[in-house]
């Protein structure tokens, strides 16, 4: 009885190890390029070899670029991206392929460069850019992987930049800029995403009041104002 189950026992773990192994490429100065479990994957017209397991990838230079699990070939699992001093520069999570969850961008001394949440590979709430000293960037919202709602820009130091409205995807109405004194200094309109009049600061009538412009609007050295 216990001869048989012995037997048994190496039949089963030599069949696991025909359908499953790590494979590892490698670049043109023989560095390792990435390292992988995969199992062997059968089907009428072919056998192949799929990623089921942890991988990991790595720079040119030799350090860990990022890693991450896969299930049945598709990414199941954070996928974390590293700097080549090994900070952590990106959090992606998976699930059987698609972004499931928080992504989150840092900057290379650890703080929090971006923010945005996937649902069923879309995004979704709010998505935020924020400076290297934790002030907050920018911020927009989305629903069902468009953006929808308000888009507001800061300066460094918190002080609103531009704003303008979104929806379906698209700029609508007015966006406006604003000094560092809180006062507006240009008016671009939108519909549907295209612009339409601009006012401008650097154009005012004897009044003070900023003129309508019709077209493209260009700073003074001949650059298209976006």
């Amino acid at each position: 009885m216990n001869k048989r189950f012995y037997i048994f026992f190496l039949v089963f773990v030599y069949s696991i190890s025909l359908s499953a192994k790590v494979i590892k490429e490698y670049f043109p100065n023989k560095k390792l390029k990435s390292i992988g479990n995969y199992e062997l994957c059968k089907t009428k017209s072919q056998k192949k070899y799929i990623k089921s397991g942890k991988f990991k990838a790595y720079y040119l230079s030799g350090e860990l670029a990022y890693e991450l699990t896969y299930k049945d070939d598709k990414k199941d699992s954070k996928m974390i991206w590293y700097d080549k001093d090994g900070n952590i520069i990106e959090i992606m999570p998976y699930s059987m392929g698609k972004r499931e969850g928080v992504e989150k961008r840092f900057y290379p001394n650890g703080s929090l460069k971006y923010t945005v949440k996937y649902i069923n590979d879309k995004k979704e709430g709010e998505e935020k850019f924020f400076y290297q000293n934790g002030t907050l960037a920018e911020v927009s919202n989305y629903k069902n992987g468009k953006r929808e709602g308000e888009k507001k820009e800061y300066y460094p130091d918190g002080k609103l930049y531009s704003k303008v409205l979104y929806i379906n995807n698209y700029k609508e109405g007015k966006k406006l800029w604003f000094d560092k004194d809180g006062k507006i200094n240009k008016i671009k309109e939108f519909k549907m995403d295209r612009p339409l009049e601009f006012y401008s600061n650097n154009k005012k009538d004897s009044y003070g009041n900023l003129i309508k412009l019709k077209g493209v609007d260009f700073n003074p050295n001949s650059k298209k104002i976006q």
